[in-house]
């Protein structure tokens, strides 16, 4: 046989230049029936940027462990990947025997970091070819992969050009891979090696003529057989270290169009640089296609149309694309931590969610991430867009809170209602976590007698016990932080304030009532003493009037409406009833932001006050530090820690105002008190809310400035940083002190088990409140006179009945006015010497009240300054 028949031989090429192949029905060699399918749905950008053959490497490796694995099982199959098209997404899959589906699955994860699998094993696109004809074509020879460019690195696999050029086309693509026992790899190496010497020789033969001169005979045919028996042996010897493997490759779709154009694109694909493989690529139709079974197709081992091939070949088939298609995507590749660093505990008492290395569901667990329960005094952050898991992870934490730690918490919700829901909480048993005497929940801003759950808070009031002087200081901070101010506004809503409480008797320094009163001022006295003294200033007549206007109607509006029984009320609810159980206070209704903004201030104020005055009590101060009380969450918590840049007047005040809370918080953490804030965008907060919190909580955040503001204060890597933009609903970076970097974190879902409606959760918690807190929501007769009394509606009666004795307000007020000036307290002296009605001070406070109340002629300011001047009377005389 000639060197020429030797090549065509070796290179089979009888079978490349023929272009219609015939092959058997399979009927026993149906793979599909003992083979398992994990579907690839998308990986990472784990290579990006990296040389394409690192990409072949890589499965490579993948390949290798396979077939590492299926000696020891003794099987006779080995491994196939299989691509479709169908309903115009790509559906990729790689299948091996069922006992090894677990080496696979796992080889995937350990070298294609986040990569997103699921066993498959019906793929969609299988049905299009059972009941249409199928027209098909195989592929013979060895892929090989592009040459770098001179100037950049070629990265572009065979599969992404391929897939390219398919877009919309029916298709699926098949390479199975057997492999074959060393008694195989050992006759080819044996054929190979004897054949090399004598192709060797005759390839280039030195022979000396008769002159002694010598000269070079080459013999081209055995020159071309010499080196492909060369590459032959290259192959063999990469086999001998990892594998072989008989390698059929076949493809269709539902018309011969079609499947032509998909022969050419995959030669294309698959001849990146033939003259480095022995054999090139090149496909050929199959005949039998009328009804063709698949399964024929994908179990075509017929020896002399496979290849044999080593592993490294065999990975360039494999090599995952990396770019994305319908069907499969490519996300970002990031790292993060996944170990606690030595002098971080990893056994903390409070469990956050689970350590994972991606946001894919099937990521596994690399551990628990806990910290120390008490560090929550240092305060958390919870950061996220709508819809990422921000509210999923808060009430994963309050619920932890309560159930296993027994620690209280109060929720400030800004916006929507949410945490009402946290009543249908169920633990593993199905029992609430949250009974119904266990959760307050309260509408603030709501006052529907069907529908809210009420509440009132007197901003005037101080807590009892502490500085009337730091109260009234952190009142003025909370208006300072809620409204914008501009000057003289802020000078004279400070007179006011100190005028109303001064004029009720209280003592600002020594916080003592000279009247012997326990009762506070309320809104509606602030607004009339801002314009008595607006008017005291003698300010310009134009000055004058706009500051009366602008700070009687931020007074004003916070009196109107169902505001008006929330903030202009005498009597608050405590905060130790607020306080001693989990409770949400939902702000919605309240409407604008200046609003909630300043009850959420003055929660804060009361709250800080409360906790320093129990800490004086129990005088246990240790070190600066104590153990975590308590827990605030604050919901939207830009409306009152907002980023306010100190440029203007008005904005300076605002920013000193923000500050002061700000350093609150840092205060506060050592009478045992923590907060949640939560945000949806960080830039909002002031940037002391991201420096000074301990735990960060991120969840996708989309905005680069925004990114950028969180992931400094975390430690984040850019790519970190980029990469949350992309996390998936319920993961979130977390860092605390301890970290390196952050950490992924996946938190638990909070289902609502329970079948409490809202309805239902209010009505019990409306008559709950009610009940325990009844003294709060007494309704007065609301007269002049009530805001002095210091026994609420005691006397109501008895006055009543002297009036009705009396023939009336209407014949008081006109013997009054026989009597002298009723605006002044000595017209009413004679009328109580002339109708003695009794010595006690409160029936006499109570009954001018009852009479200048239907009295139209006289101002409100004239109604107070009469029942003043009673008070002080009375004051004296007692002294």
């Amino acid at each position: 046989m000639s060197y020429s028949d030797e090549l065509s031989s070796l290179n089979r090429k009888s079978v490349h230049t023929s272009q219609t192949i015939s092959i058997p029905h399979y009927v026993d060699a149906n793979i599909d029936i003992d083979y398992s399918w994990i579907e690839i749905r998308g990986t990472t950008d784990y290579l990006q940027g990296k040389p394409l053959q690192q990409s072949a490497k890589l499965m490579e490796q993948l390949l290798t462990s396979v077939g590492s694995v299926l000696p020891i099982l003794n099987s006779d199959c080995s491994i196939a990947l299989r691509i479709g098209f169908i309903e115009n997404h790509i559906q990729l899959s790689l299948g091996c025997p069922c006992e090894l589906i677990e080496v696979l699955e796992s080889s995937l994860r350990a070298l294609y970091p986040g990569i997103h699998t699921c066993q498959n094993h019906e793929p969609a696109f299988r049905s299009i070819f059972r009941n249409s004809p199928t027209y098909s074509g195989c592929l013979i020879g060895y892929p090989s992969l592009a040459q770098a460019d001179s100037q950049n690195e070629c990265n572009e696999l065979p599969l992404d050009q391929f897939l390219r050029g398919v877009h919309h086309i029916p298709f699926y693509f098949v390479v199975s891979a057997q492999l074959m026992r060393n008694k195989h790899l050992q006759g080819r190496q044996s054929f190979i090696q004897d054949k090399i010497p004598e192709a060797a020789y005759k390839a280039e033969r030195v022979t000396t003529n008769n002159d002694s001169s010598s000269q070079t005979i080459v013999n081209h045919a055995a020159k071309q057989y010499l080196e492909s028996l060369e590459k032959y042996e290259d192959l063999c010897k990469y086999a001998q270290s990892s594998a072989l493997w008989a390698v059929t490759v076949t493809y269709a779709s539902t018309s011969e169009i079609y499947t032509n154009n998909l022969g050419g694109l995959l030669c294309a694909a698959l001849n990146g640089n033939s003259y480095e493989v022995p054999e090139p690529i090149t496909n050929h139709s199959i005949s039998n296609n009328s009804q063709q079974n698949d399964n024929d197709i994908f179990a075509f081992n017929n020896l002399p149309y496979c290849t044999y091939m080593s592993t490294r070949e065999l990975a360039r088939y494999f090599a995952l694309p990396r770019e994305e298609y319908a069907g499969y995507y490519v996300d970002q590749y990031v790292s993060f931590d996944v170990d606690n660093r030595p002098g971080r505990r990893s056994n903390g008492d409070y469990h956050l969610g689970s350590i994972v290395r991606s946001c894919q569901e099937n990521s596994p667990v690399e551990g628990t991430y806990s910290i120390d329960l008490d560090d929550l005094t240092r305060h958390a952050l919870i950061i996220g867009l709508t819809g990422g898991g921000k509210t999923n992870t808060s009430k994963s934490l309050l619920r932890q809170l309560w159930s296993e730690h027994k620690i209280p918490f109060l929720v400030i919700e800004s916006a929507k209602r949410e945490y009402w829901e946290l009543y249908n909480l169920t633990d593993n048993n199905g029992w609430p976590v949250f009974p119904q005497n266990n959760l307050n929940v309260f509408t603030v801003g709501d006052e529907n007698p069907a529908t809210s759950s009420p509440f009132r808070l007197n901003p005037m009031e101080a807590e009892p016990g502490s500085s009337l002087q730091t109260h009234i200081n952190n009142l003025l901070a909370t208006f300072y932080a809620s409204f914008e101010l501009y000057a003289p506004m802020p000078y004279v809503l400070e007179r006011a304030v100190y005028k109303v409480y001064e004029d009720r008797g209280w003592d600002i320094v020594t916080g003592e009532n000279k009247f012997g009163l326990n009762r506070y001022p309320m809104l509606e006295e602030l607004k009339d003493a801002i314009i008595e003294v607006t008017d005291s200033l003698k300010y310009d007549a134009e000055v004058a009037s706009n500051v009366k206007a602008a700070l009687t109607a931020r007074i004003t509006s916070l009196m109107v409406g169902g505001k008006e029984f929330i903030m202009n009320t005498p009597q608050s609810i405590s905060m130790d009833y607020l306080l001693k159980t989990p409770t949400v206070l939902e702000l919605e209704d309240l409407g604008d932001d200046d609003t909630k903004a300043f009850v959420m201030g003055i929660l804060l104020v009361r709250i800080y006050e409360y906790r320093q005055q129990k800490q004086y009590e129990t005088s246990n101060r240790i070190g600066g530090g104590k153990s975590l009380q308590h827990i605030i969450m604050i919901e939207e918590a830009h409306r009152l820690l907002k980023n306010v840049q100190s440029n203007g007047e008005g904005n300076q005040t605002r920013a000193k105002a923000v500050e002061f809370f700000c350093n609150m918080l840092a205060e506060i953490r050592s009478f045992g008190q923590g907060f949640f804030i939560a945000d949806q965008v960080p830039t909002k907060l002031a940037p002391d809310t991201l420096k000074n919190t301990n735990l960060k909580i991120i969840h996708r955040t989309v905005m680069q400035e925004d990114r950028e503001a969180v992931g400094r204060a975390m430690n984040m890597r850019d790519d970190q940083i980029s990469y949350l933009s992309a996390l998936r609903v319920g993961c979130a970076a977390v860092f605390s002190e301890g970290d390196n970097r952050p950490k992924l974190i996946r938190f638990p879902l909070q289902l609502n088990k329970g079948n409490l409606t809202r309805q239902e959760a209010i009505r019990h918690c409306r008559e709950r409140i009610n009940s325990e807190c009844s003294s709060v929501f007494v309704k007065s007769d609301n007269t002049p006179a009530c805001y002095w009394c210091a026994h609420p509606c005691e006397y109501s009666k008895q006055a009543n009945e002297l009036l009705k004795g009396l023939n009336g307000a209407g014949c008081i007020l006109s013997t009054l006015d026989k009597i002298g000036n009723i605006r002044e307290i000595s017209a009413w002296n004679a009328y109580f010497s002339m109708f003695p009605i009794s010595d006690d001070f409160s029936l006499k406070l109570c009954f001018i009240g009852k009479v200048i109340h239907r009295n139209s002629l006289m101002t409100s300011a004239e109604n107070k300054k009469l029942l003043r001047d009673f008070v002080v009377q009375n004051t004296d005389k007692s002294k």
